[in-house]
């Protein structure tokens, strides 16, 4: 049997979900996988069908569309523009590559504040894009020890946010753009 963590689209977000919110106006969250994330191209083809099939459901891609490999973002990204419905969340992404792909691809207005406040982000440490993947370094690996200096990692919202100002100023976002990311997207997603 294949992995969770390679199961496609449909085996934990069925059609059936996704028109029902299309029917009834609502967002979804997806928290998609496989290795590649939205690299992938089944990710890529299931993403696509659902927002062009049920243009009346939002999708928000969370975790800046799992791109906590920066390069996946930017292989698979340019697959899913033209998608009016689709949105991504920063929430607990510590990389500001990933996030300047998605501004960069889909455009600021795409780009939601997201905390993913619980557990995730009021843990110390930090994921890290290494090879085609990432891993999550948290307080308790030894890493933050090994530079001749002991390094006291700070909260992951912290690494999270301070990602968010890097990539923001490296592709030249205006006050009002930052704005937009922090607040005005949601508030206009949200309808409020």
């Amino acid at each position: 049997s294949r992995p969770t963590w390679e199961a496609d689209i449909p085996e934990y977000l069925p059609e059936e979900h996704v028109r029902i919110a299309h029917e009834e106006g609502w967002i979804i969250t997806l928290h998609m996988v496989k290795s590649r994330a939205a690299a992938d191209p089944v990710n890529q083809h299931w993403i696509r069908h659902y927002c062009q099939t049920y243009p009346d459901m939002k999708l928000v891609l969370a975790h800046s569309a799992r791109g906590f490999q920066p390069a996946h973002n930017f292989d698979g990204l340019p697959a899913l523009t033209g998608l009016d419905n689709l949105y991504t969340d920063s929430s607990a992404n510590c990389d500001p590559m990933a996030h300047v792909a998605i501004l960069q691809i889909l455009g600021h207005e795409r780009f939601l504040f997201g905390t993913d406040f619980g557990p995730a982000s009021h843990q110390h440490g930090r994921s890290v894009p290494v090879a085609d993947t990432f891993l999550w370094l948290y307080d308790d690996a030894p890493v933050w020890e090994e530079n001749h200096t002991t390094i006291q990692p700070v909260l992951i919202i912290l690494e999270h946010l301070r990602s968010i100002k890097w990539a923001c100023q490296a592709v030249g976002l205006s006050d009002s753009q930052i704005e937009d990311v922090f607040y005005n997207n949601s508030a206009r997603l949200l309808d409020l």
